[in-house]
């Protein structure tokens, strides 16, 4: 069994964090507060989405090639199962919050019916293609990762030498030098290309952590390392704070420490409490909850204005934070109750990425 990396929880829960920082404006911030850039961190669990793909064909028995689109497809699913249910409540809360604002806002049936027709495209998770418009503003990274699996599986499959050693560096070269802010759009085929290219990159980490791991390095070049990881990612969050637009050099600084943490063989390998996988496994609660939460609040803070009431926006961020983490701890021990019950208990639960 593949030992667990407790750095890369921690980085999960952090970036997560800073996303939600980066939607401070739902709260109603003004222009220009700390980590306006921090979308860029969202390309974080891109990577790691298609480092973990590429790692799980990578200790796959072989399979005929008759059924590489039905393996691509089969492993999708299964990755994406434990996601949607998450993802559903979140879209359903974000959908059952905008009747809500319609009708307080003297809308038409008809409105509300309008909204609800794009119910099923975002359920269907088809808003990343742009099918739809998404009413939560997160889960477009869900939608691209549902369509963009079965077709990075496929080619790691048909084409793994082609694709480990050519397309998966080339591919993100030509893309981030000619379009370099492509990373902000979340609909159509800039989105798609985005979430592509750094699960690209993902790959190509796997393949470089697998070059890492096969030297043994001593103990001062270990410490060295270390800190290059961790200056790679103060890096980006101080770039991010400042809302500098590098954008080139963090991308850079967020594939060197995360191919350097994925690659355990810097001293942050040797963490082990257990808290950081909790925190782990709420950065997808998390990531999908935050933008409800917000909106949620947003309005909040609309009701108590029309009777004059202050809500200022230091309490306004620390509920934003606090029910966040709270509604997400709640549906990740919800989730975790439904997939005990619904596998048996003499199949050894499957240990988490």
């Amino acid at each position: 069994m593949l030992e667990r990396n407790r750095m890369c929880d921690f980085l999960r829960f952090l970036c997560a964090l800073l996303i939600m920082a980066f939607h401070l404006s739902l709260l109603g911030a003004e222009e220009g507060y700390p980590f306006s850039e921090a979308w860029i961190f969202v390309e974080f669990f891109f990577l790691l989405s298609g480092y973990y793909t590429a790692r799980h064909f990578a200790g796959t028995p072989e399979i005929p090639p008759e059924a590489y689109a039905r393996e691509s497809v089969r492993y999708t699913l299964k990755k994406m199962q434990r996601t949607m249910w998450y993802a559903v409540p979140c879209i359903l809360a974000a959908y059952v919050l905008e009747a809500f604002v319609i009708v307080a806002d003297h809308g038409s049936p008809g409105e509300v019916l309008g909204l609800l027709t794009n119910l099923p495209f975002e359920l269907l998770q088809l808003t990343a293609a742009g099918i739809g418009t998404p009413h939560d503003g997160t889960t477009w990274y869900i939608s691209a990762i549902a369509l963009l699996t079965p077709l990075l599986s496929y080619l790691l499959l048909r084409c793994r030498d082609f694709f480990t050693n050519i397309l998966c560096w080339l591919l993100p070269i030509v893309c981030i030098g000619r379009w370099v802010t492509f990373g902000q759009s979340t609909s159509g085929i800039a989105a798609l290309l985005r979430g592509f290219v750094w699960m690209s990159l993902g790959v190509l980490s796997f393949r470089f952590g697998a070059l890492l791991q096969s030297v043994s390095f001593p103990r001062a070049k270990r410490a060295l390392l270390t800190v290059l990881e961790v200056l790679c990612f103060t890096l980006c969050i101080l770039l991010t704070y400042w809302n500098i637009r590098y954008y080139r050099t963090i991308y850079l600084a967020i594939f060197t420490g995360s191919t350097l943490m994925l690659s355990m063989c810097s001293d942050t390998a040797a963490l082990r409490w257990k808290g950081f996988s909790f925190l782990g496994e709420l950065s997808l609660p998390m990531f999908l909850s935050h933008w409800v939460v917000g909106r949620a609040i947003r309005c909040l803070a609309a009701v108590m204005s029309r009777f004059h009431t202050p809500f200022p926006m230091y309490i306004r961020v620390l509920l934003y934070y606090a029910l966040t983490i709270l509604f997400s701890t709640v549906m990740d021990v919800c989730v975790r109750q439904v997939h005990r019950k619904r596998k048996p208990a003499d199949i050894p639960q499957k240990q988490p990425l």
